[in-house]
């Protein structure tokens, strides 16, 4: 399926908002260490992001199955990456990864991957 580039641009703003934008900061800065906080920003944030693209994708004749597929894999790929990799922290020395940048690299890849399905 050739992707839609009015669906990409859409899902990556849209990301940006959800996942940057509205997401509170004492969220932000606790959702590594406390489950309860992680899955706030998935039901505050990652569900009405993954349901307004899965709106998008059944406009644009993305069959149900490929909408469920994006929805699932980007919810549950969300929560194990955020809750997974190494929470954000100021240092006074240069790291080698930034992981704030890495996070949003996978986010992203797997976005696009699963609107290509």
């Amino acid at each position: 399926m050739e992707i839609n580039l009015i669906l990409v641009i859409s899902a990556v703003i849209f990301h940006f908002f959800f996942d940057w934008v509205l997401q509170p900061r004492n969220i932000a800065l606790t959702k590594k260490k406390d489950l309860n906080a992680l899955f706030f920003h998935i039901g505050m944030n990652i569900i009405p992001f993954v349901v307004i693209i899965g709106f998008f994708m059944y406009t644009i004749e993305y069959s149900l199955t490929q909408i469920l597929i994006f929805i699932v894999i980007n919810l549950v790929s969300h929560t194990l990456i955020d809750w997974f990799l190494p929470p954000y922290k100021e240092v006074k020395h240069i790291e080698l990864i930034n992981w704030t940048a890495l996070d949003q690299v996978l986010h992203l890849t797997i976005i696009f991957i699963t609107l290509k399905t």
